[in-house]
């Protein structure tokens, strides 16, 4: 999380624990992409944590700084299409979520370029972490950035799974509103909502 050292390591082990028991839950093997999303939410978190105390390391702060948005800008775009679509049964929404995964591959190659092309860094702004990059915040990567990571799930025939997207966009919207300095870091914090709903998801499947 991106308030304190404390916070972030605190929801770093919460969310793993939730991840792992997510984890323990699931049927299938095309369950387990989606389900592991507590999981590294929460070893992104962690990642934030020792951001933190780092300051003063500006090695290692490079080195965390470049997993956290490893985690955010590279992984999460094709991550969570390709996971909504591992757990989808019905042909038509999968060839829409092929798009998505697309999109998202397309994204995360674009992040990924510029991360190793330019120096990210991680300072703290208004109490809270924010990346200094410019080219995260342009339009023309945000739009398909944000339809890979919350859009794509408003196709998916599993009702918690829609409401995760639905829950997802609202959350970018009141970070980037009201956190804009540091978006990307008060984006993460909602991954503990986040990750209740797919835990939820699962344990009402187990249920069926």
């Amino acid at each position: 999380m991106c308030f304190s050292a404390t916070a972030s390591f605190t929801a770093g082990v919460g969310l793993s624990m939730i991840g792992g028991v997510t984890l323990a839950s699931v049927r299938k093997t095309s369950d387990i992409p989606f389900a592991a999303i507590p999981l590294l939410f929460g070893i992104q978190q962690l990642a934030e944590g020792v951001i933190w105390l780092s300051f003063e390391n500006q090695v290692l702060l490079s080195v965390m700084t470049v997993i956290f948005l490893l985690f955010s800008h590279v992984i999460w775009p094709t991550l969570l299409p390709f996971s909504v679509f591992m757990l989808e049964p019905q042909r038509w929404r999968r060839i829409v979520l092929s798009f998505f995964i697309g999109i998202g591959g397309i994204v995360s190659a674009y992040f990924l370029y510029y991360l190793t092309q330019e120096h990210v860094q991680a300072v703290v702004v208004n109490d809270c972490i924010a990346y200094v990059a410019p080219h995260f915040f342009r339009t023309f990567v945000l739009s398909p950035y944000t339809a890979a990571t919350c859009f794509s799930c408003l196709f998916s025939s599993h009702k918690m799974v829609k409401v995760f997207g639905i829950v997802a966009f609202l959350s970018a919207v009141v970070a980037f509103n009201f956190f804009q300095e540091n978006f990307v870091s008060v984006w993460c914090f909602f991954g503990a909502l986040l990750s209740v709903i797919i835990y939820l998801h699962f344990r009402q499947r187990k249920k069926i």
